[in-house]
């Protein structure tokens, strides 16, 4: 889950940054009943709500895998157990992720296991350009105009975490954390919360979401918006009510 881990998304080194600070262990630490039961929620409603379709998968995984699949298996494995401990660690971990990702990159490049254009494809510069320069906009209005601020100083958590959510489908997530974050907040967790469980309400919440949608169609698979929201929504608000009432809790 996101939520748990400051690096796993940027909108939680965006709060973390301006409000909370200190490691990602400590932020892991103050996020972990948080994350949790919204993780063990989302998985348990993926479960049922595609029990069909794992029922009709054959056991035993798939006969066709390599050793040499295994091997890669391993290595994506260890730069993400890398990049992990870094991020726990450091409080400014962000540079050396990103350090690690370029140089497992090249790493790959130089095995040649993968090209320029899969880099190119896979990056998806243009969604991304899209999503900073959003990101940069809403945060400098936040700056010089208070009316985000004042809107969520208004809220109490259960509402801080429910604008959130909904902020994510009108604006994505990074930049609707942008936009909040300016200021301080006074339920930085439910903002937290909102922000990284509402993209399950639709395509449009989190950058993640968007990439996949199209990397789906690039396998000639049809995913649909509608099926995507039909699915996201009532899972996301069950997932958001445990974790709220949780959060209240602790």
């Amino acid at each position: 889950m996101q939520i748990i881990e400051p690096g796993s998304n940027l909108t939680n080194l965006l709060v973390l940054d301006s409000h909370n600070g200190g490691s990602g262990a400590s932020f892991a630490g103050k996020m972990f009943p948080i994350a949790i039961t919204a993780a063990v929620v989302t998985a348990v409603g993926v479960g049922l709500s595609f029990r069909r379709h794992l029922a009709a998968r054959p056991l035993g995984g798939d006969a066709t895998a390599t050793p040499e699949a295994a091997v890669e298996l391993g290595a994506g494995a260890l730069a993400t157990a890398l990049a992990v401990v870094l991020v726990l660690v450091l409080h400014q971990p962000a540079p050396a992720v990103l350090a690690a990702g370029i140089a497992a990159t090249l790493v790959e490049l130089a095995r040649r296991r993968i090209d320029l254009a899969d880099v190119w494809r896979v990056l998806g510069l243009p969604s991304l350009a899209a999503a900073f320069v959003l990101t940069v906009a809403l945060g400098t209005l936040a700056r010089h105009w208070n009316g985000p601020a004042e809107l969520i100083d208004g809220a109490s958590g259960p509402e801080t975490a429910g604008l959130a959510a909904v902020s994510t489908v009108f604006v994505n997530n990074l930049p609707a954390a942008a936009l909040y974050s300016a200021h301080s907040v006074d339920h930085s967790r439910m903002l937290l919360l909102g922000l990284n469980v509402g993209p399950n309400l639709a395509v449009t919440g989190a950058l993640s979401a968007l990439l996949w949608f199209r990397a789906a169609r690039e396998v000639d698979a049809r995913p649909s918006l509608i099926e995507f929201s039909r699915r996201g929504i009532p899972l996301a608000l069950v997932a958001m009510g445990a974790a709220i009432v949780v959060g209240m809790l602790t």
